[in-house]
């Protein structure tokens, strides 16, 4: 189900004839929300799983790279190119600790 349909059912089944709508209704879509498996974000905020799918391809990529070069260029060990990868990984998981 879309967020927005989850938001919608929200809607339908939230008891109005309760006088403490404005407190109680964001509270009511948060749960519909989070029972339903979205994740509420702040602003630039990313979960940890979006960290780790990003490492991976960045480390991917990054390896395809330096591999690329090497093959032009030569100097430069499976080992060193394996390391260069993993610290740009490392560094987009690093992120994440900045997140609550």
């Amino acid at each position: 189900m879309s967020a927005r349909d989850v938001i919608l059912s929200a809607c339908k089944t939230f008891d109005l004839d309760q006088g403490e709508l404005s407190l109680r209704f964001p509270e009511h879509v948060e749960k519909a929300l989070t029972s339903s498996g979205y994740r509420i974000l702040a602003p630039g905020e990313m979960d940890r799983e979006t960290l780790e799918a990003a490492a991976k391809v960045a480390r991917k990529e990054a390896f395809n790279a330096i591999s690329g070069a090497v093959v032009c260029h030569g100097e430069m060990t499976h080992r060193e190119m394996e390391s260069d990868a993993d610290d740009i990984a490392a560094a987009i998981r690093a992120l994440g600790g900045k997140q609550t």
